[in-house]
């Protein structure tokens, strides 16, 4: 049963712990990981509280950690999946960029190189303000994005998170 995907798939679309079960193949099958990502990225909530958030990367081989659309997949769902992407990835401005358009708040997970790159760091913030607090102390600091964040947040000109 850990290696039929329809098995796998109805599991963790009920749990997503169930994940940590799933056969080796599937979770290193980049078609059946991107599947999982789109039906079963979420945050599980106990009395209409957050819980516990669930990304499949979390389970995911390195092949599929590796695999830019479906990272990208699981950022749009969750800013927080691409803490389980390959370190290289995250160290990828293009590839970041695409990340923090999809969702300000994967700032978070980016390495601390990129975190120090002033249009990463604008880029994250006009999708939501709120990422600045991931930036680095000097990009955080710096008077021009001081500024851009207070005329955002006076006008309420930015984006929603997702």
């Amino acid at each position: 049963m850990r290696r039929d995907p329809d098995v796998v798939l109805a599991a963790v679309q009920n749990k997503g712990y169930a994940m940590k079960y799933a056969g080796a193949e599937l979770v290193e099958d980049p078609t059946f990981m991107m599947k999982i990502v789109q039906e079963c990225s979420r945050t599980y909530k106990i009395a209409g509280l957050k819980a516990y958030e669930f990304s499949p990367l979390e389970y995911a081989q390195t092949n599929v950690r590796k695999n830019k659309a479906i990272v990208l997949e699981a950022v749009s769902r969750q800013p927080f999946a691409l803490c389980f992407a390959d370190p290289e990835l995250r160290d990828d401005a293009e590839f970041v960029i695409a990340c923090v358009t999809k969702n300000g708040l994967a700032l978070e997970y980016v390495s601390k190189r990129l975190k120090m790159n002033m249009m990463i760091v604008e880029t994250a913030i006009k999708g939501n303000p709120n990422a600045l607090i991931y930036a680095s102390a000097d990009v955080r600091h710096d008077p021009g994005i001081q500024k851009m964040v207070k005329e955002m947040l006076a006008t309420r000109s930015f984006s929603t998170v997702k």
